[in-house]
């Protein structure tokens, strides 16, 4: 028998548990809505680390990455993580 679908409020909440989650390991929230939610997370590096790698990242562009989460009308939360480039 299939389940019955979530409310929107429902899933909101989820979503919201979750985010919450990344927020406390230094994530930004660049974008969201009841369901879905993109979130970014900027290298951070000291002045060493900057001079370093600030030549690849400026030739490859590598700005941080990128993590999207949403939750279906089930309240299945799905996650998709990937480099984000700029």
């Amino acid at each position: 028998m299939p389940k019955e679908p979530m409310s929107r409020e429902e899933r909101a909440a989820i979503l919201d548990a979750e985010i919450s989650k990344y927020l406390k390991k230094g994530w930004i929230v660049q974008s969201q809505t009841e369901t879905r939610a993109q979130l970014i997370l900027k290298r951070e590096r000291g002045c060493i680390g900057k001079l370093l790698f600030g030549i690849w990242d400026l030739i490859f562009k590598r700005k941080g990455f990128m993590i999207v989460l949403e939750v279906d009308e089930h309240g299945k939360l799905s996650t998709c993580k990937r480099k984000q480039v700029v």
